[in-house]
């Protein structure tokens, strides 16, 4: 039998600071550089964050709708 990771797999990001979880709300994307993205991360059906203490929360997490890969220029 399968345990629920199996399942429902998931990926966790950690939000180090208050100002990433703004953005991440009001953009709707959470940024994982390439270089350290596990290779399944788009096999992930969920995506839950951590917070510091700094946060006082407790857990969050949401479906997953797709993963892209974005490049940028500094």
């Amino acid at each position: 039998m399968k345990n629920s990771m199996q399942k429902h797999p998931a990926l966790v990001g950690i939000v180090p600071r208050k100002n990433l979880w703004d953005v991440i709300q009001e953009k709707r994307w959470y940024h994982i550089p390439v270089k350290s993205a596990p290779k399944n991360a788009s096999f992930a059906e969920y995506i839950a964050f951590y917070f510091p203490k700094i946060f006082n929360e407790k857990e969050r997490y949401k479906r997953q709708k797709g993963v892209r890969i974005l490049f940028y220029q500094d």
